[in-house]
């Protein structure tokens, strides 16, 4: 029962530190579409 508890909460840490990179990666290409964008327009 421990085990399965124990396991369960690493599975949660790993499935957000997997969604905080994603977001991070997401977040990154959009600021380098904006930057791209904005410097094509000036």
């Amino acid at each position: 029962m421990e085990y399965d508890k124990k396991q369960l909460v690493e599975n949660r840490r790993k499935a957000t530190k997997t969604a905080a990179g994603l977001f991070v990666m997401c977040l990154l290409l959009l600021v380098m579409f904006v930057v791209i964008v904005w410097f094509r327009a000036n």
